[in-house]
């Protein structure tokens, strides 16, 4: 509460010092400090605070105030700030508000125009309201955009609060006008006319400035005419705008400049004389060294027309040719005789005449000659806009469409190891002109248009033809061409794969062929080897049987002793014949390895044999089986049976252990009895009774290994075989012994 008049008159000075609305005021008393808040016009007692608690609110106060100005949006007030935006900033819609003149305001534009301010010009685009007038002073509120090219003032409304002059136009550079630094902003221009076209009450011109080309368009021309402004110096003020883009981006490629009338256009110097009154040059002069040349001045030459395409004509005379661009070429034809006026130019490090004005000479049409010319000497940038003659091998052929449903054909040349494409207009198909055939050599009249590199080095020409009557076929091509080549090697490589594969079919039936006579061989020749066995044994056998029991019938009546001494041998020839079946049937039995694997045909076989006899076979595998091939596999279980049977046999034993071993590179096969046992004869030293071991040793060479036979009387038998699975012979080599005939007793 107030108390007494001395505060409530620091109220007073207190509320003068600020009187923002909503915004507290203080003021220092005796006793501490007094608070009075303005809202709107109302007033509120006031305090008197203590400094502890004047601390409290400031810090209340001031974190109202950060708070308000991070809720607050950014606001824009000049135009350099809304051009300094960077393209992300810019399409955040930020809010501007600018207040300036209106520098530009084209009747085409619809409602857009330009603005600036102290700090500079900027766009502003499409609204609902209409177009303000050039001059007018306007508040702009809007809010950011990207643009085409710079920052522009989008969504925008504005009111008009004033009129005034335009700002003076800045004195700049070419080149940032012509980088587009300039964008939108009112410059001081200084240039060459080169080319003026009216449209309507508008003047179109093009210009040139240091080394740079513009456009320019003037409003309400007035007294401006294109015969006063063509090849004049000029100045005037005009704003500078970005008009020209790259397909599907920002990047600037043309400038337009808008002056705002004819009156702002000076002429500071008018082309000096009629460039079609001065001293005619011949063509090959274009570009050459002349003391009194002045670029502003045009040129005057003269020549006869020898192709015309859009914007360009190309011109002759006894001099050579050259290139003149000009827009006027709707009426020329190729033989017409004219005057050209034009800037002289070097485009590409190539002479030509630019922005030219062309006038029909009095002269008659002229007929065309082209002249003879070397690939080589084109090459080397010779005879460059000339009218020539050269000829070469078509390599390559190629089109794209055209005008007028006429296609533009390129086709590819050889000459003196020197490459170059010609290019003509037809309304046929490469494929339908019977001269264009690939390989075929033909001559071309054309004009040829040298091209260099980055550096001026001239590496190529190109030609370009008239028509299709300027081709001659000098040379039919091969019937060898490219394409004819290429398909017969298609055909001979298709042959050539079929042939292939039929004869690997051919092959695959051979091998199965020869496979089933080699099957069918070994079947013929093991029937022809069980016949002459038996042949020679068990016939024999039985026919020696018959004699001694016809000798024993003889001697019974008689000789008692000497009959039965016939049947002793009868039955001796009944053993050896029993021996002999039984050493075929073994023979016969190896094809159980046809059914079995070796592992399994000899336990089997083992098996078999103790069977009756009251023999104990042990059969024992270490490692992992190996398939090894038949005719080892054969003389494995040949060897092993031949064992077992000697076992039965001679040593009256009573158990058998067989064990096969497969180990890295070997196979070993161990049987082992506990028999009577004998004495081992060395290798070599058996009688003619007991051929049993000789066979087994014979068997083992066959397959490379190594036979190992221990034995002692009583004290068993132990017969170790090894065979080495990597160093087996070849079948030929066990083929060899395939026949080897076993004896009928085999001996301990």
């Amino acid at each position: 509460m107030e108390k007494g008049g001395g505060k409530r008159d620091e109220v007073r000075n207190a509320q003068a010092k600020n009187s923002r609305n909503g915004h507290p005021v203080f003021a220092k008393g005796k006793a501490g400090f007094l608070l009075r808040i303005a809202d709107n016009g109302e007033r509120f007692p006031c305090r008197m605070l203590r400094p502890p608690h004047l601390l409290l609110l400031l810090f209340v106060c001031l974190a109202f105030e950060a708070s308000a100005a991070e809720s607050s949006p950014r606001l824009l007030r000049h135009a350099r700030e809304v051009l300094a935006l960077t393209n992300a900033e810019a399409v955040q819609s930020i809010p501007v508000q600018v207040t300036g003149v209106v520098i530009a305001a084209d009747s085409t534009w619809a409602s857009k125009f330009f603005v600036q301010d102290e700090t500079g010009g900027v766009f502003v685009s499409d609204n609902q309201q209409l177009q303000p007038k050039l001059g007018e002073i306007v508040e702009v509120k809007g809010v950011s955009g990207p643009g085409k090219f710079a920052p522009i003032i989008g969504n925008p409304h504005w009111r008009v609060i004033g009129s005034g002059p335009l700002p003076p136009a800045k004195i700049v550079s070419m080149e940032r006008v012509a980088s587009g630094v300039e964008d939108g902003q009112r410059v001081e221009f200084a240039g060459i006319v080169r080319t003026v076209r009216r449209g309507g009450n508008r003047l179109r011109l093009d210009l040139a400035s240091e080394g740079h080309r513009f456009t320019a368009e003037v409003d309400h021309p007035g007294e401006l005419t294109p015969e006063k402004l063509l090849a004049a110096r000029i100045r005037f003020p005009a704003v500078v705008a970005a008009s020209q883009f790259k397909a599907n981006s920002r990047q600037l490629v043309g400038i337009t400049l808008f002056a705002t009338s004819g009156e702002e256009v000076s002429i500071e110097q008018p082309e000096a004389v009629d460039p079609f009154t001065t001293r005619l040059l011949p063509l090959s002069e274009i570009g050459e060294f002349r003391r009194e040349s002045d670029p502003s001045q045009r040129l005057h030459v003269r020549g006869t027309v020898s192709f015309v395409a859009p914007g360009v004509i190309y011109l002759l005379d006894e001099t050579g040719g050259l290139e003149v661009r000009t827009e006027n070429v709707a009426s020329l034809k190729p033989g017409d005789m004219i005057d050209a006026a034009g800037f002289s130019e070097v485009i590409n490090f190539l002479p030509l005449l630019n922005d030219a004005t062309v006038r029909s000479s009095s002269e008659p049409r002229n007929a065309l000659r082209p002249k003879l010319a070397i690939p080589a000497d084109l090459a080397r940038g010779l005879h460059h806009a000339d009218y020539v003659r050269v000829s070469g091998r078509l390599l390559e052929r190629s089109w794209k469409p055209g005008a007028d449903a006429a296609r533009e054909i390129t086709l590819v040349m050889q000459s003196e190891g020197a490459h170059f494409t010609a290019e003509f207009t037809s309304n046929l198909l490469p494929d339908e002109i019977p001269e264009l055939a690939i390989g075929g050599v033909l001559e071309l009249s054309g004009i040829s248009l040298a091209s260099a590199s980055a550096t001026g080095n001239f590496d190529g020409f190109h030609l370009l033809v008239p028509s299709l009557s300027e081709v001659r076929v000098l040379q039919k091509p091969s019937p060898l061409t490219r394409e004819r080549l290429l398909v017969g090697l298609c055909v001979a490589l298709s042959i050539l794969l079929v042939t292939a594969l039929w004869s690997v079919a051919l092959i695959r039936r051979n091998l199965r062929l020869a496979a089933h006579v080699r099957e069918k061989k070994a079947i013929m020749s093991e029937r022809a080897r069980l016949a002459l066995d038996l042949h020679d044994t068990l016939q024999q056998a039985l026919y020696g049987v018959r004699l001694q029991l016809d000798a024993a019938r003889e001697y019974m009546p008689v000789d008692t002793s000497k009959a039965l001494h016939h049947v002793k041998r009868a039955g001796h020839f009944v053993e050896q014949s029993d021996a002999e079946l039984r050493r075929t049937l073994w023979k016969l039995r190896s094809a159980a390895l046809e059914n079995f694997d070796l592992v399994e045909a000899l336990t089997r076989a083992a098996r078999s044999l103790g069977d009756g006899c009251g023999l104990v076979i042990e059969t024992q595998t270490h490692g992992k089986p190996v398939s090894l091939p038949s005719q080892v596999e054969e003389n494995v279980l040949r060897i092993g049976q031949e064992a077992l049977t000697n076992v039965v046999k001679h040593a009256h034993a009573t158990r058998v252990q067989v064990t096969m071993t497969f180990v890295d590179g070997a196979m070993n096969l161990d049987i082992k009895d506990n028999g009577f046992g004998f004495e081992v004869i060395p290798a070599g030293l058996e009688n003619n009774g007991h051929f049993g071991l000789a066979a087994m040793r014979e068997r083992t060479t066959r397959i490379g290994g190594n036979l190992l036979i221990e034995s002692a009387p009583k004290q068993g038998t132990r017969i170790h075989l090894e065979v080495p699975i990597g160093q087996i012979p070849e079948k030929r080599q066990l083929d060899e012994g395939a026949a080897i005939q076993e004896p009928l007793d085999v001996g301990s």
